[in-house]
């Protein structure tokens, strides 16, 4: 039987922003659910979210770099259904992903790599099309590489991450603060903000540039221009915060968890 620190760690891990806080804060109910034998499988590793009625579709990677505990708690609010795992049996459910990440490239692909995650990773994005958003670290992972390390990146983006460098000196490493992001293209990801200034929250030391221009969606000055998100085809990734950006970030999640979907034809059965 489930304790009360119990079902909080669950709905910590089995996250439903719209009716997953009633439902769990009710532990009676679990518990005479689980005397009864309809809850005995771990929430965590339910393929579908037959609790609330629906599939699950959004997987948050956890691979030990990424502050997922911010990320979470935006889906919430745009009443995202969502599983934080580092389970690549898991993960093969997916049908859209996220892969935050903060701290060093080559750490970060070598943490990918000890999971098993790596090849899924690109099964799921190349072969079934599965949409996949990189944020900060995790946008720079999507490229070919970073000068910071010597590790290859997904390669699903054509570039690399590079660091700053400034003649002004004046200007600090890392970029920290808000700053205004520049729409190059028309995206879903940026649905009804096209006619506003947005602003992010940035902290990051290296910065994308992408070699198919084509596939900047943003860009942002900080001592010179450079590349803030990239899309192409399912492949998204944003150099900012959007967890820590308030109305913006808000805005951008729910434009990904409403607007993306799986593209490929043959994929797993809950790929919408």
């Amino acid at each position: 039987m489930l304790s009360e620190d119990d079902v909080t760690y669950q709905e910590n891990l089995y996250c439903d922003g719209r009716v997953g806080k009633k439902i769990f804060e009710n532990i009676s109910k679990l518990n005479y659910l689980f005397k009864i034998g309809l809850l005995e499988m771990n929430l965590y590793s339910q393929p579908k979210n037959w609790l609330f009625g629906g599939a699950i579709m959004l997987y948050i990677i956890d691979y030990g770099m990424g502050n997922l505990g911010s990320v979470g708690n935006m889906l919430k609010k745009v009443g995202a259904q969502f599983v934080i795992t580092s389970n690549p049996r898991e993960l093969e459910k997916a049908t859209k992903l996220i892969l935050p990440g903060v701290g060093a490239f080559d750490n970060a692909m070598r943490n990918l790599k000890e999971l098993g995650l790596i090849d899924l990773i690109k099964f799921k994005v190349l072969e079934e099309r599965v949409p996949i958003l990189g944020i900060c670290l995790g946008m720079q992972l999507l490229t070919e590489g970073s000068e910071e390390g010597t590790l290859e990146g997904f390669g699903f983006i054509k570039g690399h991450a590079l660091k700053f460098h400034f003649e002004d000196n004046t200007l600090k490493i890392p970029h920290m603060g808000w700053n205004e992001v520049k729409l190059c293209k028309n995206s879903r990801l940026f649905a009804g903000m096209e006619n506003q200034e947005n602003r992010f929250y940035f902290v990051h030391s290296y910065e994308v540039e992408c070699t198919n221009k084509e596939d900047i969606l943003t860009t942002t000055v900080y001592g010179y221009e450079f590349v803030s998100s990239f899309e192409k085809d399912n492949i998204l990734g944003v150099q900012f915060h959007p967890e820590k950006s308030h109305k913006f970030g808000i805005m951008l999640y729910k434009n990904f968890v409403e607007g993306y979907q799986c593209l490929g034809q043959e994929s797993y059965p809950y790929c919408s």
